[in-house]
């Protein structure tokens, strides 16, 4: 059976009100529940009001450079899998999946967060899912659709109920 990919927006873990843990335990707990009826997991953990913060400090201290932006972003996203590591306990393996590109086995919860500069841990979910032969994707997010571009900065973006692979590809990057 393959895997249900999950992409845990980093702002529904971390927001400026600090650690969401009493989302995060009922969100352990619904995966664990479908856990037990042998269903299996791969979380992506996102980066979001942590990233954020730790890109703008970088900005004002004059840091531009994309890629060491990137890189900030792609440990705030290692931060919060860590901790969602550690909440999923046994259930999850040992360490955190890195490499969306390689298929890994795990015998139910694998945990990952993002990759490589140039990448939305969103183009990391849909390799993921690629590599995993996943057939569903589930968006945990503060924004209820996906969209073209970004709905906070472009009015005219345009929402998406359902995609196919290729256009989330096309999207995402």
């Amino acid at each position: 059976m393959p895997p249900i990919i999950v992409s845990l927006g980093g702002s529904l873990i971390v927001t400026e009100r600090g650690i969401q843990t009493a989302f995060l335990k009922k969100f352990c707990a619904l995966i664990l529940r479908h856990v037990r009826r042998g269903k299996k997991f791969i979380i992506v953990c996102g980066g979001g009001w942590t990233c954020r913060q730790y890109q703008n400090a970088a900005r004002t201290l004059g840091i531009a450079r994309k890629e060491s932006l990137d890189w900030i972003g792609i440990y705030s996203t290692f931060l919060n899998a860590s901790l969602v590591l550690q909440m999923f306990g046994k259930a999850a393996t040992d360490a955190i999946g890195k490499n969306p590109a390689k298929h890994v086995s795990f015998p139910r919860v694998l945990i990952t967060c993002g990759y490589m500069p140039g990448h939305s841990t969103d183009t990391d979910t849909a390799k993921l899912a690629h590599t995993h032969r996943a057939r569903e994707i589930i968006n945990l997010s503060n924004v209820s659709y996906v969209y073209d571009k970004d709905p906070k900065k472009f009015s005219s973006a345009k929402k998406f109920s359902n995609l196919s692979w290729d256009r989330l590809l096309k999207i995402t990057g």
